[in-house]
């Protein structure tokens, strides 16, 4: 229990340059400029979805799962159901997200791609 709560995701912050994973312990940084591509889904999107090396549930979802649609994700989530973020960066690397706010979240990653 205590693990999960000290790797779950706080909030994502973002700056002119970064999108920022905070978490109890530790950040996760993301480049602006390395995003190649944003959607929002919904929950039927993950359907199949399973934990490769991840949390599912307890203060949120987060860590490595596989969908049958995208692969390999890096989930930082506090809810599966509504207000999700996929974005891929350049180098292929797969994330999901979700914000309280998705249509101010999506207005400030797209600004920096």
């Amino acid at each position: 229990m205590i693990i999960t709560y000290v790797y779950y995701p706080k909030r994502y912050l973002t700056d002119s340059t970064c999108l920022y994973i905070h978490r109890t312990i530790g950040k996760i940084r993301i480049e602006k400029d390395e995003i190649k591509h944003i959607e929002s889904l919904s929950s039927k999107d993950l359907t199949g979805a399973y934990r490769k090396a991840a949390s599912g549930g307890l203060f949120g979802y987060f860590g490595l799962f596989n969908t049958r649609k995208h692969g390999d994700i890096h989930v930082y989530t506090g809810s599966l159901k509504e207000h999700l973020v996929f974005v891929r960066l350049k180098s292929g690397k797969q994330y999901l997200f979700s914000p309280e706010n998705l249509l101010e979240f999506l207005d400030q990653l797209e600004c920096g791609t």
